[in-house]
């Protein structure tokens, strides 16, 4: 069985942008393809000091996982 993949530091951007870009949307459920394009979009006009919050989040996440599963 292959492991999957820990998400990069944009997947955790735009999966918590999901709900506010759905809203400015009426609620309209937004394909994964819309979702990823509009998050482009947000994610090419932030800073590197930005970016690299979410990065640290999907590292800290990714260490969180790795620990969890050698200690098991």
């Amino acid at each position: 069985m292959t492991k999957k993949r820990s998400s990069n530091g944009f997947m955790y951007f735009a999966d918590a942008r999901r709900a506010l870009y759905e809203a400015e949307n009426k609620g309209i459920h937004l394909t994964a393809k819309k979702l990823v394009e509009r998050a482009t979009r947000d994610w090419e006009m932030m800073t590197e000091e930005e970016r690299q919050r979410w990065r640290n989040e999907s590292r800290r996440r990714h260490d969180e996982r790795y620990t969890a599963t050698v200690i098991l």
